[in-house]
């Protein structure tokens, strides 16, 4: 079995459905599988996900009952960060405390590419 990319559009889907359902009788991995026939093994994935049609699809959500409750969001409270840690250069080592802004951070690098800590 072997797909040399020619022939139309049709035939490609026609192919590539043969290949799907040899492969479902076949009780191989795809990848045992795309070897045996000498397939490579992204087409398989690629031509497998639009044959299924897979797109992304809206989620529907089932109506709220009192046997089916509605999904409710509950924020952590008291959720402690570990602070961020790096080892410089002659072992010292920087704590970077939880919630500290992108800026902040980018100037104590910036300090410390100067002084050759890091």
């Amino acid at each position: 079995m072997s797909d040399n990319g020619k022939g139309t559009k049709a035939d490609q889907i026609e192919f590539w459905k043969m290949v799907l359902q040899t492969y479902k009788s076949s009780n191989l991995s795809i990848h045992r599988f795309c070897i045996q026939e000498g397939l490579p093994e992204w087409a398989f994935y690629s031509w497998r996900r639009k044959l299924a049609g897979q797109q992304p699809q809206k989620s529907v959500s089932p109506k709220t009952t009192p046997d089916n409750p509605a999904f409710i969001e509950v924020p952590v409270v008291n959720q402690r960060l570990q602070p961020l840690e790096f080892v410089l250069k002659g072992g010292h080592i920087l704590k970077i405390p939880s919630g500290i802004d992108q800026g902040t951070i980018n100037k104590v690098f910036s300090a410390l590419k100067e002084t050759l800590l890091c």
